[in-house]
């Protein structure tokens, strides 16, 4: 993976904040892995490119119809991006995608988050949210 990694760089250049671009998945069980980059709290606008690396992340899963991901909390870590700002843009990547592509093989995005503020935030605001039928 990181070779591929270092290749797309070459290639395309770095990927912008917002962006995604998926490379094999080396040794692990899965199709392929998605990498994204997320804000930096203090960059101005992380809600809405919080939403865009998202967003560009499910649309690249769509392209290579998968039928489902699993991803972490993208900026909340090191990047500092508070757990509510986090908490919104997941929630509205996740509608923002589903709605924009209702036939998507992607039927079930898991967020894969360690106990703490930002798994709290989000179950309290995703009642009702879950796989798509």
């Amino acid at each position: 993976m990181a070779e591929e990694g270092h290749r797309i760089v070459r290639q395309q250049g770095e990927v912008p904040v917002g962006g995604a671009v998926v490379t094999t998945a080396g040794h692990l069980p899965f199709k392929g892995v998605i990498h994204t980059v997320g804000p930096q709290m203090g960059e101005g606008g992380e809600h809405a490119k919080l939403v865009g690396a998202l967003y560009s992340s499910f649309v690249k899963a769509h392209e290579m119809k998968w039928g489902s991901l699993s991803f972490p909390g993208v900026s909340f870590g090191i990047f500092s991006v508070p757990h509510d700002i986090c908490a919104d843009a997941y929630l509205e990547a996740v509608h923002k995608f589903w709605e924009t592509y209702q036939g998507s093989t992607v039927r079930l995005i898991r967020l894969v988050l360690f106990k703490g503020p930002l798994l709290e935030e989000i179950h309290g605001r995703s009642h009702g949210w879950g796989t798509r039928s």
